[in-house]
């Protein structure tokens, strides 16, 4: 058992995380050698208005984005009804979260007929789990098959998320059937086909199965510790089977947390660049995964289809700009200093026939075309398993500082080491 530099678990980094203990998490100057961590307060998330009781109707991703609206104040105005989530080691609530819910307060404002095909937004602040998030919803435009809004995610008075969505009338089915050619009038289509050589997700294991093989492992481990020290007390190498036992023990009290809060299924198809061809042009590289709601959506908004496009909206954001650091072994995890999300948009292409449910899986393919200036770029399309349909595509640009040797301290005496955690 020999103690090397890296972690022997897999953590995923995610958008708004400090992920070096070189790096500082604040944004002063980088004149200085050193910095002075903020001190870390306990979070107590809570919203505007009491959560309700528990609900046995509502699936664990429609109570994550269910909001409320604040008639009182304004009809265009909504907050989170249940608190939201401020994932271990982030620097804020997860963004994904409020952009879904963005989402839902500007649908709540138009046309039912009406679908979202494009939202826009842009990180400004990271939002504090311990505070109430209010969603100001400006009536940009309303047309008879465009239809515009812009909301404005609130806390404090300051804005930490702007975001634009556009919304069309569905062209009619019938529009759709009509032929081709020159004067018939109907409607031009293609898609980028789903790829075909990818595994299918039953043969992937599931993350109930990577904590059962931790576990497994960890308990092998374990048992080779103490016949090592009842045989030979002073081996060094016990010394550093049990760093790597303590790491293992964090590692999956990580994972099985994450997978008691994410709403979705993940099953990772191709892990990182480790995986894919070293002379193979990074941004040809393809980072894919089958994703699926842990839990079927059973509320009457589900019914309509509005609230899958959230939920879309929601999986879209997790470890998305993380794809720089599996593509690209320059901005691997153990060479990143600072990783934060700027910004992002979706591209919904179903319309009403957009699904994401715990019976569809879908599948996730991601890349990055171009890092430099010390920003990513990442894109994501999202395929529909059953028939190849591409339901929607994404992108995202983000802060991707890698580590100049500077340290962190922690106010409370030494060096503070601040690692990434699963965005979900």
């Amino acid at each position: 058992m020999t103690k090397g530099t890296q972690s022997g678990f897999d953590s995923e980094p995610l958008n708004g995380v400090t992920v070096s203990g070189n790096q500082p998490s604040s944004t002063k100057s980088h004149s200085n050698a050193t910095t002075t961590m903020p001190e870390t307060k306990p979070h107590h998330p809570r919203s505007t208005i009491k959560p309700p009781p528990p609900s046995t109707t509502l699936s664990l991703i429609e109570k994550t984005l269910h909001i409320t609206p604040l008639p009182e104040i304004s009809p265009n105005i909504f907050t989170n009804t249940y608190p939201l989530w401020h994932p271990p080691g982030a620097r804020g609530v997860y963004g994904g979260a409020v952009i879904a819910q963005s989402l839902i307060a500007a649908t709540r404002t138009v046309d039912p007929a009406l679908w979202a095909h494009s939202i826009h937004c842009y990180f400004v602040l990271a939002g504090n789990a311990s505070r109430p998030i209010t969603y100001h919803v400006e009536e940009i435009r309303s047309g008879r098959s465009f239809t515009t809004r812009e909301v404005k995610a609130k806390q404090g008075g300051q804005t930490i998320c702007m975001l634009i969505a556009s919304f069309q009338r569905p062209v009619p089915r019938e529009k759709k059937e009509r032929g081709h050619g020159e004067g018939e009038g109907g409607v031009a289509e293609h898609q980028l086909p789903m790829p075909k050589d990818v595994p299918p997700p039953d043969s992937i294991p599931s993350d109930l199965d990577k904590a059962a093989k931790v576990e497994k492992d960890l308990a092998a481990l374990e048992t080779l510790i103490r016949q090592k020290g009842e045989t030979n007390p002073s081996d060094p190498s016990i010394m550093d089977g049990e760093a790597l036992l303590a790491e293992g023990k964090q590692f999956l009290t990580r994972l099985r947390n994450r997978i008691e809060r994410d709403p979705f299924e993940w099953r990772k198809v191709t892990p990182s660049f480790r995986a894919q061809p070293a002379d193979f042009p990074i941004p040809s590289r393809k980072i894919r995964y089958w994703v699926r709601a842990r839990q079927p959506l059973l509320s009457p908004d589900a019914a309509s289809n509005q609230l899958h496009l959230a939920a879309l909206a929601y999986f879209s954001d997790g470890s998305f700009l993380a794809t720089v650091t599996r593509v690209n072994p320059e901005s691997s995890t153990k060479n990143l200093g600072m990783m934060v999300s700027l910004d992002h948009s979706v591209y919904f292409h179903a319309g009403a026939d957009t699904k994401v449910d715990g019976d569809e899986w879908l599948l996730v393919e991601r890349d990055s075309p171009w890092m430099g200036e010390e920003r990513g770029f990442v894109t994501q399309r999202v395929w529909r398993a059953s028939d190849g349909k591409l339901v929607a595509e994404c992108t995202q640009e983000g802060l991707v500082r890698l580590r100049d040797g500077r340290v962190a301290v922690d106010p409370n005496g030494g060096e503070r080491s601040v690692k990434a955690e699963s965005k979900l």
